[in-house]
């Protein structure tokens, strides 16, 4: 591309880390926690794996989910668990909920925790309610009762149908 960038050297970078000025988050005391929830997939690696690969011998590779609960405010983990990849995302919330103390108002999440378990989880949490803020799947329906007694999950519903899923 014929740019010419200086790069700078360990010691360049160590210098002017003294210099950085990192803003750090925090949360009050007392304010109410928004959560964020999601998995990640861990691959677990043996000793042989190299000569697996140098080799061409092919074994059935091992998986583990980490399920995370991370404050948005802060960035900071506040529960997490380690599944087999056997097990749903969605049946962790219970679980996950239960490790903090605190009072939660929301837990956003992707449309893999769209599912009545979690909301259940969501209703009955010792904190009290939480909101949850999760993307009904594109299929979703109302439930029979929704002109009734509507959930949270049928007020999603109706205002994606209203006024589109991206708003």
């Amino acid at each position: 591309m014929g740019l010419e960038l200086s790069i700078p050297d360990k010691t360049a970078l160590s210098r002017r880390s003294r210099e950085l000025n990192i803003t750090k988050f925090k949360r009050e005391p007392g304010e109410p926690i928004h959560l964020l929830i999601d998995s990640t997939g861990l691959k677990i690696s043996g000793s042989g794996e190299w000569q697996e690969t140098k080799h061409g011998l092919q074994k059935r590779k091992s998986w583990r989910k980490l399920q995370l609960a991370i404050d948005e405010a802060t960035g900071n983990i506040l529960a997490s668990e380690l599944t087999s990849n056997k097990e749903d995302d969605p049946s962790q919330v219970p679980a996950l909920l239960d490790q903090i103390d605190e009072v939660i108002e929301s837990m956003m999440a992707d449309g893999t925790y769209d599912k009545q378990d979690v909301y259940d989880a969501l209703e009955t949490h010792k904190s009290g309610p939480i909101l949850g803020v999760m993307p009904p799947r594109k299929d979703a329906v109302i439930s029979d009762n929704a002109l009734i007694s509507p959930t949270t999950r049928d007020q999603n519903i109706i205002s994606i149908k209203e006024k589109g899923r991206l708003k």
